[in-house]
């Protein structure tokens, strides 16, 4: 990769944390799921061991809501192409208006199923939300279209 990503060593545990604002124009809803782009730019091969953690809080109440962890084996992509890995949450994770979403990555390096012997590099991700819509008379249900 030709940019500064965030970089996560091989064998080590190691993460990755941010915090976002729920999306401002829609009133209650559900996180569903998690997408991770990562790369490497070495001869990647084998599997990566990941956890995904969110959680949510408003702004003045603190971080109340239960945690929803996925952990998972995800294959590496080839060296310098960007590889997308899906976290499913079940059951979602519900969130309000003016929640804010904590988001953490964790490489489990040194877990045995992590078998890909190269850092990662995390390129981005996009997070999947479903929502009853917009906070006026008529919205429906709002769902972020796939990528294409």
């Amino acid at each position: 990769l030709q940019w500064r990503t965030i970089s996560f060593p091989d064998g080590v545990t190691s993460s990755a944390s941010v915090l976002l604002p729920a999306p401002y124009d829609l009133t209650t809803g559900v996180l569903e799921s998690v997408e991770v782009i990562v790369s490497s730019n070495d001869t990647s091969a084998g599997n990566y061991r990941l956890a995904l953690y969110c959680s949510t809080a408003s702004n003045a109440s603190g971080y109340v809501t239960p945690e929803v962890s996925v952990t998972q084996t995800s294959a590496a992509g080839a060296q310098y192409v960007p590889t997308t890995l899906t976290f499913d949450f079940s059951p979602d994770l519900a969130f309000a208006k003016r929640d804010v979403l904590a988001i953490r990555l964790q490489t489990l390096g040194a877990d045995d199923a992590d078998t890909n012997t190269d850092a990662m590099q995390l390129i981005g991700a996009r997070v999947r939300y479903r929502s009853s819509g917009p906070t006026s008379a008529g919205s429906g249900t709002y769902v972020i279209p796939d990528w294409t």
